[in-house]
């Protein structure tokens, strides 16, 4: 998925020069289509975690699992937001 959500940023970027790049975030990819919605909602939760990534980047869903299971920049810096 990193590849993807890239790629996606760079055709975006070539689209829209004038524009600054976008924060594109992702949930986890799923093979059954009724999973979307739950993927929707990982893609928010990583979405609140932008102030941590940084804006105009990438921020994958499973990113998180790995902030959190270091006990997370996200609670260590005390921000608010959605806890996925």
């Amino acid at each position: 998925l990193p590849a993807i959500g890239q790629q996606i940023m760079n055709r975006l970027r070539e689209a829209n020069p004038q524009f600054p790049a976008p924060t594109l975030a992702m949930g986890h990819g799923y093979e059954d289509m009724q999973h979307i919605p739950v993927s929707y909602i990982e893609a928010r939760a990583a979405l609140d975690y932008r102030l941590v990534f940084g804006t105009h980047t990438v921020i994958l869903y499973d990113y998180l699992r790995v902030s959190e299971a270091n006990e997370g920049a996200y609670a260590q810096l005390g921000c608010g937001g959605h806890q996925p």
